[in-house]
């Protein structure tokens, strides 16, 4: 009898991860570029930011500047993960996955967060429910790009 399942990730698919990983990083890094340069002049004095679709009725207020210190906090992590990653992919490292499989998810959700949050304060009417939308939307489309790296270097294997 034969099925087919996910083994545990091959060095190949390690290594793509980590360079999605580098990937994420480097587009976090331009969409935190993007909002000091551009985004964050146009923005009010103070805005609501959303992170829960639960929890609407506490708010969180910001500043521009608030979001854009806390975005390089992320920005920071999330580049030291990705080449932590990518390191320790060339020699082996178990660790190696699970900084690029972090690094997958967080920073795209982080760029989602971050231009989301924007719009939603610029628009006044998109609300917090779009900057919780383009969150999800963002560690989603990190999620996808590792069950890609799966498919895409031949993970499937039958017993």
């Amino acid at each position: 009898m034969s099925s087919s399942r996910l083994d545990k990730p091959t060095p190949e698919t390690v290594r793509t991860v980590a360079l999605l990983a580098g990937g994420f990083a480097a587009l976090a890094i331009v969409a935190q570029l993007f909002y000091v340069g551009v985004l964050q002049p146009l923005l009010p004095q103070s805005f609501e930011v959303d992170f829960s679709a639960r929890a609407l009725t506490s708010h969180i207020m910001a500043t521009p500047s608030g979001l854009a210190a806390v975005g390089w906090v992320f920005v920071v992590l999330g580049a030291a993960a990705a080449i932590a990653a990518v390191l320790l992919s060339r020699s082996g490292s178990r660790g190696a996955y699970a900084c690029g499989v972090l690094a997958c998810i967080v920073m795209p959700g982080f760029v989602g967060s971050l231009l989301g949050n924007a719009y939603a304060a610029m628009d006044g009417d998109g609300g917090p429910s779009f900057a919780v939308i383009a969150l999800i939307a963002g560690a989603a489309v990190g999620g996808f790009a590792i069950f890609f790296a799966f498919t895409l270097t031949g993970q499937r294997t039958s017993d």
